[in-house]
């Protein structure tokens, strides 16, 4: 991701929230982040004024909580895109997290980065409050689970590692 570039590093609490989904930045109002947009859209905006947050997706899904717009996507990723529509009665049923990754890679045809992975495993699986907390390396502890699952998927050949950080149903 472009987060890698070297630039002032902002953090969530550097944004106040101006309703309608918009955070503005508080040393600078003329930046403006809408977070009915994607995670890219908003690392994107961040770039074009020289800004990098060290964590976008963690910085993306605060914004985002603090605004209420936790899986309420308008542009971007929404569970009726699903062509299995099995998978969206999931988030009602206590389904595994591992069931949720497998389900997550069936649903579609194509490859998954890990970044995508972690954005829609919320949208159908339910996250506890603990799971999004942060761990000692600045990352939601639902994180780490997600790629220990990957793992052992790909281990037991469920799911191909194609290559660094992109997953697929195993065929």
């Amino acid at each position: 991701m472009a987060s890698e570039q070297v630039g002032p590093k902002v953090v969530p609490s550097m944004f106040r929230y101006g309703g309608d989904g918009i955070f503005v930045f508080i040393n600078n109002p003329k930046i403006k982040l809408n977070l009915y947009g994607s995670i890219r859209s908003v690392e994107t905006e961040l770039n074009k004024h020289g800004l990098v947050s060290q964590n976008i997706v963690g910085f993306y899904y605060l914004l985002r909580k603090k605004a209420g717009l936790l899986n309420k996507r308008i542009n971007g990723f929404n569970v009726n895109n699903y062509q299995n529509s099995a998978i969206i009665n999931n988030k009602s049923k206590n389904v595994s997290l591992r069931q949720a990754l497998i389900n997550l890679l069936s649903s579609e045809n194509k490859l998954f980065d890990l970044e995508e992975v972690y954005m829609k495993i919320e949208d159908f699986y339910n996250v506890s409050d603990y799971q999004r907390e942060v761990d000692n390396y600045h990352y939601p502890r639902i994180q780490h689970e997600i790629r220990a699952h990957l793992k052992k998927l790909v281990d037991e050949r469920v799911i191909s590692n194609i290559s660094r950080a992109k997953y697929r149903i195993a065929k």
